[in-house]
């Protein structure tokens, strides 16, 4: 019979697990202890407790199942082996109290982002998780996707993260107008946490003359210092709330990680600047996405950093010289920057900041691929969305780039040749592209300057061997389809594109332009074969152009590839 060493030095068959059971289980998914329990009985007796060590609700047809007897009855059970808790329905923390669930160490009151009926019917249930917190000594983690701002909750709830001595984070993200005396006091009692996260606009009203010492009071300290290290405070705030809010920025010495607020006016830069660099020599990583002013105001903040790591610019914000110079001061510190929906950010600013960072490991420059992606690919070609590069810049003096450490890059560059401002550009009546010479057709092909990834961006990026994340994006600058003929052919439409075929004299020469932009992409999938440590691939507007045989070959070099994505 196979035996194991316990701790204990005694030697313990499989049908004694129980003596190493948590050591076992502290690595396990759900699905592997599912499998566990189907073993035996008495695997079935040890493993089944750490099934409800993690809970995440996220649709209604789960919650149901929830609610049955049998799994409440479970629930009740094995109720000291739940530690986590996630869930979009508010109805699961009363439940959660009733079948006393007190060894809570994470809990995350989630909201749907795109129903804001279930976020105002969650907001309800803030009382229940104020409850949750004052029986749950191990809480570490609170998330709220959903807050009621009413004056007796907000009171309690604060009163609860002033005597919990455990909790460490705390996000409260329900954007809504809230008068200042609530969010104040929610500031002024944030005296243990080490990461906050507050999420709303605030209503100004007066500050009272004996109002500060009030908010002092409720921390128990004379002199209070905040713990916090990662502020993220991307609301809204107009005049009155300035001051305040800087007499708490005075008091958190720690803060590693600081996001701006809005301020209407944002003339506060100076006084901001000035405690940034006087009570924050922490600060590794701005982000000022809130923030809607010009590139000089910014630079200020930027400057009042020592060893700047990471910087989130602005999508209303303009990066002006002003930004790049003061980024060029934390040159040698700098690993990740984020431009995303930078719309006045030019190719050239892209290019300086590549062959000007020498530790960068994070270029951000391109929104993620999701539901609202097709309105954003319309207002980059507008020259509204994503910042764009032109691959002209990249043969300008400053030579290469130089970020060899380079481990996420997500960028957009325009496809200038093979797109028109006006029309299709297989309609153009040029015989420049329409291959009637072999020689001139067999040169496009060498050449890769015509092709729609050009050469001079791919030999870039296949340098850059350390790349986990890629994300390319092909920008035309006509908003019309660009390549009408390869589209049906990628499709399937063999009917169309015989139409075109027997009323266009020229449709041979599409043909040909469209065998040199897939020879192009296949010259480029085999450069970017040197990128052996890539996990995640996605290539955008090129996929008429991509080969199965290519993508399968690059594959064969791509070993910890997990997602690869063309569109």
């Amino acid at each position: 019979m196979m035996t194991t060493e316990t701790n204990t030095r005694c030697a313990a068959s499989v049908f004694d697990i129980h003596f190493i059971q948590s050591q076992i289980c502290a690595d396990l998914t759900p699905r592997d202890l599912r499998r566990c329990c189907l073993v035996s009985w008495n695997f079935y007796h040890n493993f089944a407790p750490y099934l409800y060590r993690t809970i995440d609700i996220g649709r209604k047809s789960t919650f149901n199942k929830f609610r049955r007897p049998e799994s409440l009855a479970a629930l009740h059970r094995y109720r000291d082996h739940v530690t986590q808790v996630s869930c979009v329905f508010a109805q699961v923390w009363k439940l959660l109290l009733v079948h006393e669930c007190y060894n809570l160490t994470a809990i995350k009151g989630l909201s749907l982002p795109r129903r804001p009926q279930n976020r105002e019917v969650n907001k309800w249930a803030t009382p229940d998780i104020t409850k949750l917190i004052q029986v749950c000594p191990k809480l570490r983690v609170l998330e709220l996707s959903h807050f009621l701002y009413e004056r007796e909750v907000v009171e309690e709830f604060c009163r609860a993260i002033r005597n919990h001595g455990g909790l460490k984070e705390l996000k409260i993200d329900h954007f809504e107008y809230v008068i200042c005396k609530r969010v104040r006091e929610i500031l002024w009692s944030t005296l243990k946490l080490e990461r906050f996260y507050l999420n709303m606009a605030v209503v100004s009203t007066q500050i009272m003359p004996d109002e500060a010492q009030t908010l002092i009071d409720l921390t128990g300290e004379e002199d209070p210092e905040f713990r916090v290290r990662y502020l993220d405070i991307p609301w809204q705030m107009y005049d009155r709330e300035a001051d305040m809010f800087f007499r708490y920025l005075r008091r958190c010495p720690h803060v590693e990680r600081l996001t701006v607020p809005y301020m209407y006016p944002f003339r506060y830069a100076a006084e901001l600047a000035n405690i940034i660099s006087t009570t924050m020599p922490n600060l590794q990583h701005l982000d000022v996405h809130a923030v809607h002013s010009k590139g000089e105001i910014i630079s200020r903040l930027i400057k009042a950093c020592n060893n700047l790591r990471s910087f989130v610019s602005s999508p209303a914000q303009e990066l002006t010289n002003h930004v790049i110079t003061a980024l060029m001061k934390h040159r040698e510190s700098l690993q990740e920057l984020s431009f995303v929906r930078g719309t006045f950010t030019t190719s050239r600013q892209i290019q300086t900041i590549l062959c000007s960072f020498p530790n960068l490991e994070v270029f951000d420059a391109m929104v993620p691929f999701d539901k609202m992606c097709n309105k954003n690919e319309e207002l980059t070609r507008k020259g509204k969305g994503d910042p764009i590069l032109n691959p002209k810049d990249l043969l300008s003096e400053q030579g290469p780039w130089i970020c060899d450490k380079l481990r996420v890059l997500k960028l957009r560059y325009l496809d200038e040749w093979n797109c028109t401002s006006g029309k299709d550009n297989d309609d153009d009546d040029d015989d420049k592209n329409d291959y009637e010479d072999e020689s001139q057709f067999n040169s496009d092909i060498e050449d890769g300057s015509k092709g729609v990834l050009p050469i001079t961006l791919y030999e870039q990026i296949g340098r850059m061997t350390e790349l986990e994340v890629l994300w390319l994006g092909r920008v035309q600058k006509s908003a019309t389809n660009p390549v009408a003929v390869a589209d049906m052919i990628s499709a399937g439409d063999n009917s169309g594109f015989e139409a075109e075929q027997s009323d266009n004299d020229r449709s041979m020469g599409a043909l040909r332009r469209r065998e040199v932009r897939i020879k192009n992409v296949t010259k480029a999938l085999w450069e970017l074969r040197k990128l052996g440590k890539i996990k995640q691939l996605e290539l955008r507007n090129l996929r008429p152009f991509i080969s199965r045989d290519a993508i399968r070959q690059a594959k064969s070099n791509w070993r910890y590839l997990k997602r690869l994505h063309y569109s």
